[in-house]
């Protein structure tokens, strides 16, 4: 069972009054529409439903206007087992990120409304009651749907309203972006406007690294370069993975840069060994620190002899 639901988008300036825009500007930020709804629909219908964003036309207009439509798709193994008025509906998932003018939402605010709002404000806090949120920035505030919340704090949908919203607009010409879920020929049709001076409260804040694991056991690594530098990084392999490590085993580092050990490649250390993963908004990153040298052998091979 498939539902379309339609919306438009409008990249308006003087350099659009020919109504064209450079497919290399146009692509990546369409690419972002759909990839901030089909996150959105991810996290509100975790599987049931499957969606799919095109291109439907264009306005007629002295700017660069789109028509997209957003088909959603029920997944037929799954009809027995679930009640359709349980999948949040495309029109739904458009009011939500903002693209439409919040008609489908009770307080007709959506995502790009809440981040107009907030004018890169620090939130001083949030509020549940029932379905809604309410955020605060000091004495002010905005009331929303709770799922917005969702919305607001998760980084790939922010990533890719900055890619729709910020990227095309910091082109010299192109002065403002905005949206519709109003039908597009209707003369009362009412668009949510985001110009090129706003910009910068829809860039994507990093997220803070977040530790999600941390470990320390006892390893043979070999070398694979030896390092001096401040930093102390050598460059390891455990027989499966690469990665440099910091040595903080300070007299182990003095024994090797006095000469008391010599240390050729592809030796054999025994380690105290320290991990530590680290969530960033690049992935999951690991830091590998050496407390303790153990002990050290050389890797020229030598051949068992029956000796007495």
């Amino acid at each position: 069972m498939s539902k379309n639901t339609y919306f438009h988008i409008i990249y308006d300036g003087p350099s659009l009054d020919s109504n064209e825009m450079d497919i290399k500007e146009l692509a990546p930020a369409l690419l972002a529409i759909a990839e901030a709804l089909e996150e959105t629909n991810r996290i509100f219908n975790r599987g049931r439903a499957d969606i799919s964003v095109n291109v439907k036309g264009s306005f007629k207009t002295g700017c660069f206007g789109i028509d997209l439509s957003v088909t959603q798709d029920l997944l037929s193994n799954l009809l027995n087992f679930l009640k359709t008025d349980d999948v949040v509906s495309g029109a739904t998932l458009i009011a939500y990120l903002g693209f439409g003018i919040g008609v489908t939402t009770t307080s007709g605010k959506g995502l790009l409304h809440v981040i107009k709002w907030l004018k890169n404000r620090n939130i001083s806090k949030i509020t549940t009651e029932e379905d809604k949120a309410t955020i605060f920035v000091d004495e002010d505030f905005l009331t929303v749907e709770k799922e917005i919340i969702e919305l607001l704090k998760n980084y790939k949908i922010r990533k890719a309203i900055e890619k729709a919203v910020v990227t095309p607009l910091q082109n010299e010409g192109i002065n403002s972006f905005s949206c519709s879920d109003q039908l597009q020929d209707n003369s009362d049709t009412k668009f949510f406007d985001i110009t090129a001076e706003e910009i910068e409260y829809f860039v994507a804040p990093e997220p803070k690294d977040e530790e999600i694991d941390e470990n320390t056991y006892e390893t043979n690594l070999q070398t694979v370069s030896v390092s001096f530098l401040e930093s102390n990084k050598w460059r390891f392999t455990d027989g499966s993975n690469t990665f440099h490590a910091k040595i903080a085993d300070k007299k182990f580092i003095d024994q090797v840069q006095n000469n008391d050990i010599s240390f050729a490649k592809d030796d054999i250390i025994r380690v105290l060994l320290h991990t530590k993963q680290t969530l960033t908004a690049q992935g999951i990153k690991t830091d590998y620190t050496i407390k303790k040298v153990i002990s050290h052998r050389s890797a020229a091979r030598q051949l068992s002899l029956p000796m007495e």
